[in-house]
């Protein structure tokens, strides 16, 4: 298996009103070559349930450690886990804007529109 390119790390805690429509927004521009890796801090609501349905749609990593207690350690979590050249963060009510992933003029550096 080759290595991704890039590595999304994912923080989340109790996002379900969120969490959907941050992985959607990555599935639109594409998997191609990325990991996800989302570290669930013990969330109570339908969180859990959310990402585990992403698991056939992306290439997508859940872990779940329990209550870490904050997305500073889950981020850490993930971080530890990442394979990819390059390494980016998507939180759980962050959406990526259409273009995120296309290739910038810089050589070396991704388009941020």
């Amino acid at each position: 298996m080759r290595r991704p390119w890039l590595s999304v790390v994912m923080p989340t805690y109790n996002g379900e009103r969120y969490v959907g429509a941050a992985l959607e927004s990555i599935e639109r521009e594409g998997a191609d070559g990325i990991e996800i890796i989302a570290v669930d801090d013990g969330s109570t609501d339908s969180t859990p349930q959310i990402l585990e349905s992403f698991k056939t749609r992306l290439p997508l990593t859940v872990q779940n450690p329990g209550r870490l207690g904050n997305w500073t350690a889950s981020t850490n979590r993930a971080m530890a886990s990442a394979t990819g050249e390059y390494l980016c963060w998507l939180h759980q009510d962050d959406v990526w804007r259409p273009g995120r992933l296309r290739p910038s003029p810089v050589p070396g550096a991704l388009h941020v529109p």
